[in-house]
Protein backbone atom coordinates (compact mmCIF):
# COMPACT_ATOMS: atom_id res chain seq x y z
CA UNK A 1 0.00 0.00 0.00
CA UNK A 2 2.61 2.55 1.07
CA UNK A 3 5.03 1.33 -1.58
CA UNK A 4 2.35 1.97 -4.22
CA UNK A 5 1.74 5.51 -2.95
CA UNK A 6 5.47 6.27 -2.95
CA UNK A 7 5.92 4.78 -6.43
CA UNK A 8 3.11 6.98 -7.76
CA UNK A 9 4.67 10.02 -6.08
CA UNK A 10 8.10 9.33 -7.51
CA UNK A 11 6.58 8.97 -10.96
CA UNK A 12 5.04 12.43 -10.65
CA UNK A 13 7.23 14.40 -8.17
CA UNK A 14 6.90 17.74 -9.94
CA UNK A 15 3.11 17.51 -10.10
CA UNK A 16 2.91 16.62 -6.41
CA UNK A 17 5.17 19.52 -5.45
CA UNK A 18 3.13 22.01 -7.49
CA UNK A 19 -0.40 20.83 -6.71
CA UNK A 20 -1.49 19.47 -3.30
CA UNK A 21 -4.64 18.07 -4.98
CA UNK A 22 -2.42 15.46 -6.63
CA UNK A 23 -1.59 14.11 -3.17
CA UNK A 24 -5.28 13.91 -2.34
CA UNK A 25 -5.92 12.01 -5.59
CA UNK A 26 -3.11 9.55 -4.79
CA UNK A 27 -4.44 9.01 -1.27
CA UNK A 28 -8.02 8.65 -2.50
CA UNK A 29 -6.86 6.03 -5.00
CA UNK A 30 -5.21 3.90 -2.34
CA UNK A 31 -7.72 4.27 0.48
CA UNK A 32 -10.61 2.27 -0.90
CA UNK A 33 -8.85 -1.07 -1.25
CA UNK A 34 -6.82 -0.74 1.96
CA UNK A 35 -8.91 1.21 4.47
CA UNK A 36 -12.25 0.18 5.99
CA UNK A 37 -13.79 3.61 6.56
CA UNK A 38 -17.18 2.23 7.45
CA UNK A 39 -15.57 0.29 10.31
CA UNK A 40 -13.57 3.39 11.31
CA UNK A 41 -16.82 5.35 11.46
CA UNK A 42 -18.34 2.68 13.71
CA UNK A 43 -15.30 2.79 15.98
CA UNK A 44 -15.42 6.60 16.15
CA UNK A 45 -19.14 7.05 16.80
CA UNK A 46 -20.06 3.79 18.49
CA UNK A 47 -23.82 3.31 18.71
CA UNK A 48 -24.44 6.74 17.17
CA UNK A 49 -23.14 5.42 13.82
CA UNK A 50 -26.36 3.43 13.33
CA UNK A 51 -28.42 6.60 13.75
CA UNK A 52 -26.77 8.41 10.82
CA UNK A 53 -28.05 8.36 7.28
CA UNK A 54 -25.72 7.59 4.36
CA UNK A 55 -25.06 11.29 3.60
CA UNK A 56 -24.03 12.10 7.17
CA UNK A 57 -21.80 9.02 7.28
CA UNK A 58 -20.10 10.10 4.06
CA UNK A 59 -19.38 13.57 5.42
CA UNK A 60 -17.93 12.18 8.65
CA UNK A 61 -15.70 9.83 6.71
CA UNK A 62 -14.49 12.56 4.35
CA UNK A 63 -13.48 14.76 7.27
CA UNK A 64 -11.70 11.89 8.99
CA UNK A 65 -9.83 11.00 5.79
CA UNK A 66 -8.80 14.61 5.20
CA UNK A 67 -7.15 14.58 8.61
CA UNK A 68 -4.89 11.82 7.36
CA UNK A 69 -3.58 13.95 4.49
CA UNK A 70 -0.88 15.48 6.68
CA UNK A 71 0.41 11.94 7.00
CA UNK A 72 0.67 11.76 3.21
CA UNK A 73 2.74 14.95 3.16
CA UNK A 74 5.23 13.35 5.57
CA UNK A 75 5.42 10.23 3.43
CA UNK A 76 5.83 12.16 0.23
CA UNK A 77 8.69 14.34 1.37
CA UNK A 78 11.77 13.93 -0.79
CA UNK A 79 14.15 13.22 2.11
CA UNK A 80 12.64 10.26 3.88
CA UNK A 81 13.69 6.79 4.86
CA UNK A 82 10.93 4.30 5.62
CA UNK A 83 11.44 1.07 7.59
CA UNK A 84 8.89 -1.49 8.67
CA UNK A 85 8.73 -3.58 11.79
CA UNK A 86 7.18 -7.06 11.64
CA UNK A 87 3.42 -7.05 12.13
CA UNK A 88 2.12 -8.21 15.49
CA UNK A 89 -1.16 -9.09 17.17
CA UNK A 90 -2.97 -6.32 19.03
CA UNK A 91 -4.90 -7.53 22.05
CA UNK A 92 -7.66 -10.13 21.94
CA UNK A 93 -9.90 -8.53 19.29
CA UNK A 94 -8.12 -10.02 16.27
CA UNK A 95 -6.42 -6.81 15.15
CA UNK A 96 -2.89 -6.74 13.76
CA UNK A 97 -0.48 -3.82 13.83
CA UNK A 98 2.00 -2.87 11.16
CA UNK A 99 4.50 -0.25 12.33
CA UNK A 100 6.31 2.05 9.98
CA UNK A 101 9.13 4.37 11.01
CA UNK A 102 9.66 7.43 8.80
CA UNK A 103 12.97 9.25 9.18
CA UNK A 104 13.69 12.57 7.53
CA UNK A 105 17.08 14.22 7.30
CA UNK A 106 17.66 16.21 10.49
CA UNK A 107 14.23 15.30 11.90
CA UNK A 108 12.95 13.07 14.63
CA UNK A 109 11.66 9.71 13.36
CA UNK A 110 7.87 9.43 13.16
CA UNK A 111 6.15 6.15 13.96
CA UNK A 112 3.02 5.27 12.02
CA UNK A 113 0.99 2.29 13.18
CA UNK A 114 -1.70 0.71 11.05
CA UNK A 115 -4.27 -1.17 13.12
CA UNK A 116 -5.73 -3.71 10.73
CA UNK A 117 -8.68 -6.06 10.84
CA UNK A 118 -9.28 -9.08 8.62
CA UNK A 119 -11.95 -8.33 6.04
CA UNK A 120 -12.82 -11.25 3.78
CA UNK A 121 -9.59 -12.48 2.22
CA UNK A 122 -7.52 -9.38 3.04
CA UNK A 123 -6.59 -7.05 5.89
CA UNK A 124 -7.90 -3.47 6.02
CA UNK A 125 -6.76 -0.52 8.09
CA UNK A 126 -9.29 0.49 10.76
CA UNK A 127 -7.12 2.99 12.64
CA UNK A 128 -4.04 5.04 11.92
CA UNK A 129 -1.82 5.95 14.87
CA UNK A 130 0.75 8.66 14.14
CA UNK A 131 3.32 9.29 16.86
CA UNK A 132 1.04 7.63 19.42
CA UNK A 133 -2.02 9.68 18.39
CA UNK A 134 -4.89 7.48 17.20
CA UNK A 135 -7.10 8.93 14.47
CA UNK A 136 -10.06 6.92 15.79
CA UNK A 137 -9.57 7.84 19.46
CA UNK A 138 -8.96 11.50 18.63
CA UNK A 139 -12.18 11.82 16.65
CA UNK A 140 -14.18 9.61 19.01
CA UNK A 141 -13.38 11.91 21.92
CA UNK A 142 -13.99 15.06 19.90
CA UNK A 143 -17.25 13.96 18.26
CA UNK A 144 -18.80 12.15 21.20
CA UNK A 145 -18.20 15.06 23.58
CA UNK A 146 -20.06 17.32 21.14
CA UNK A 147 -22.88 14.80 20.76
CA UNK A 148 -23.16 14.36 24.54
CA UNK A 149 -23.24 18.12 25.04
CA UNK A 150 -25.62 19.12 22.21
CA UNK A 151 -27.25 15.92 20.91
CA UNK A 152 -26.82 14.01 17.67
CA UNK A 153 -29.17 16.16 15.55
CA UNK A 154 -27.35 19.36 16.52
CA UNK A 155 -23.97 17.71 15.91
CA UNK A 156 -24.93 16.56 12.40
CA UNK A 157 -26.53 19.85 11.40
CA UNK A 158 -23.46 21.80 12.53
CA UNK A 159 -20.79 19.36 11.38
CA UNK A 160 -18.19 20.53 8.84
CA UNK A 161 -19.62 19.99 5.38
CA UNK A 162 -23.24 19.64 6.55
CA UNK A 163 -26.00 22.18 6.58
CA UNK A 164 -29.54 21.35 7.62
CA UNK A 165 -28.60 17.67 7.80
CA UNK A 166 -27.62 17.60 4.07
CA UNK A 167 -24.22 17.54 2.45
CA UNK A 168 -23.11 20.79 0.88
CA UNK A 169 -21.56 19.92 -2.51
Amino acid sequence: MIDRLLADHQAEPRQVAEDPQVIQQLVNGMRTPYFDFDRMGQLVLGTYWQDLDADARLVLLKVTVTAGLSYAYILLSDDNNICYEPSRDLGDLGYRQLRQIISTKGGTPVSVDYAMEESGDSWKVVDLVIDSVSLVRNYRGRYQSQINLHGLDYFISNFQGCRNEHIVQ
